[in-house]
């Protein structure tokens, strides 16, 4: 499998780490930070995975992540509810 490919699959599955990372409580722009941060990471790891980790590769990957899981999370995750479900189950409560 490609490093193309291989963003792109891991990058549709995405939204369910980062529901389970991000807290219904917290503001949109740290949802949005934790969401840019984890693509990043994810296409270092994917890089890293198909032995091509250089800047490039890892920039190429880490787009090709984010934009997958942008395109599945607003197409599928987000009507389905399951990642508004998994946030909830996953909630931090504040003390």
């Amino acid at each position: 499998m490609s490093l193309v490919e291989l963003s792109a699959l891991i990058g549709a599955f995405l939204p369910t780490l980062v529901a389970i990372v991000n807290q219904p409580r917290w503001p949109s722009w740290a949802r949005a930070a934790a969401t840019v941060l984890l693509c990043i990471a994810v296409g270092a790891v994917t890089a890293a995975a198909s032995g091509e980790l250089t800047g490039k590769r890892w920039f190429e990957s880490a787009g090709i992540v984010f934009a997958a899981a942008l395109a599945t999370y607003h197409a599928w995750w987000r009507p389905s509810g399951i990642t508004t479900a998994i946030e909830r189950a996953t909630a931090v409560s504040a003390r």
